[in-house]
């Protein structure tokens, strides 16, 4: 089988210092990445299905390399109608701890997943390469996006609320809106002072994430 990686990119938006978790989309369906890939519906399930039998989950690590330490653990996985969606915690050693900090930062923005195709297809007509089955080996943090489409939806924090921007993001990815009506909901609140943001943030929140 032929070893492939497909690259993701993401945005942080909260990070949780005790636990250090975060969910993301790893990859997004539908979409040509500049590999000319597109990953097709259902494609991620039987290796799914076989990570929960075997009681496994892909390796967590930094730009595929395995031969040095994870640096975390994927505790879940999930193809909704988006994509692939994954949970992971980042371990607190010397490598988790470092790409937390540059997670933060924005530093590292993209994930790539380590995958052999298991069935594919040459669209000879669009002249791009339809992933039908993969199995999915390990997910890496790295520095490049392939696919821009994916985007990290939710690393928890227990301090910061998060800034108008990832408001709208939140909105935009995680609920649904366009990102017409998203920018139009944040255009409400957009003249308020910097002593509302808070409370127009968690009234923004409140009102339409439970859409």
């Amino acid at each position: 089988m032929q070893n492939k990686y497909l690259q993701v990119g993401f945005d942080v938006k909260y990070i949780d210092q005790e636990s250090m978790t975060f969910s993301a989309y790893g990859n997004t369906k539908n979409f040509v990445d500049h590999a000319k890939d597109e990953t097709q519906n259902n494609a991620y399930q039987k290796s799914i299905q076989n990570h929960i039998e075997k009681g496994t989950m892909p390796q967590l690590l930094w730009s595929h390399d395995g031969r040095e330490m994870p640096v975390g653990v994927i505790t879940g996985m999930k193809e909704d109608e988006r994509g692939l969606m994954f949970k992971g915690k980042l371990s607190k050693t010397t490598a988790g701890l470092d790409l937390y900090e540059l997670m933060k930062d924005g530093a590292v923005n993209s994930f790539s997943i380590g995958y052999t195709v298991q069935k594919e297809e040459f669209d000879r007509e669009k002249g791009i390469n339809k992933l039908i089955e993969i199995d999915i080996k390990e997910i890496s943090a790295c520095n490049f996006p392939c696919n821009e489409e994916s985007v990290l939806i939710d690393i928890k924090s227990n301090e910061d609320l998060p800034t108008q921007r990832e408001v709208q993001d939140l909105l935009q990815y995680k609920c649904g809106y366009s990102k017409r009506t998203a920018e139009k909901i944040m255009n409400q609140f957009s003249n308020k002072s910097a002593n509302d943001d808070n409370d127009e943030l968690n009234s923004i929140l409140q009102k339409f994430t439970s859409k």
